[in-house]
């Protein structure tokens, strides 16, 4: 393989690296963020979404100096720049026994994945929470309204004007 080739392989592979151990930190967070929801700790996870956001800049970062280390690379290869991508350079660069690429590839896709589950589980629980409260809030809503329909102690409905108020008088 040509020096200059060699040079920018390296350096992709510690982009990589750096992409790799990012979204492995990225994993570690979304874990917290997900105890922290459970806890329901507002302040705690505000502060969680400020670092997920400084994680998700270094990693446009990162990703946007990956792209531009493999135009360089694509360059160098006599290969056009609308093939780049991860997956196609490292089936050339393979017959060049480039294995430690292949390993950060398999561990930036188990990252990936792992951060799109921490991410449906979390967005799920938020979710269900928000149903919840809006099932409540709808019933405490009926119960309020002037037009409410209250049982009386016979177990028939009585068309209320007073709400809640009707409700408190039984209480």
């Amino acid at each position: 393989m040509n020096p200059q080739i060699e040079t920018l392989v390296e350096d992709l592979q510690n982009l990589i690296n750096k992409e790799v151990t990012l979204l492995e930190e990225f994993v570690l967070l979304l874990q917290q963020e997900q105890t922290i929801l459970f806890q329901f700790s507002p302040d705690k996870l505000l502060e969680i979404n400020r670092q997920k956001e400084v994680f998700c800049l270094k990693g446009k970062v990162l990703e946007q100096s990956r792209l531009s280390l493999m135009e360089q690379i694509c360059q160098a290869l006599p290969m056009a720049e609308s093939m780049v991508s991860l997956e196609i350079l490292l089936e050339i660069l393979r017959d060049q026994e480039n294995i430690d690429l292949t390993v950060l590839e398999m561990r930036l896709k188990e990252n990936i994945l792992q951060v799109k589950e921490l991410n449906d589980m979390n967005r799920r629980f938020v979710e269900h929470s928000l149903r919840t409260i809006d099932g409540t809030l709808s019933l405490f809503k009926n119960a309020i309204s002037p037009h409410a329909k209250v049982y009386n102690s016979y177990g028939k409905i009585c068309h209320s004007t007073r709400g809640i108020k009707r409700l408190d008088g039984r209480i």
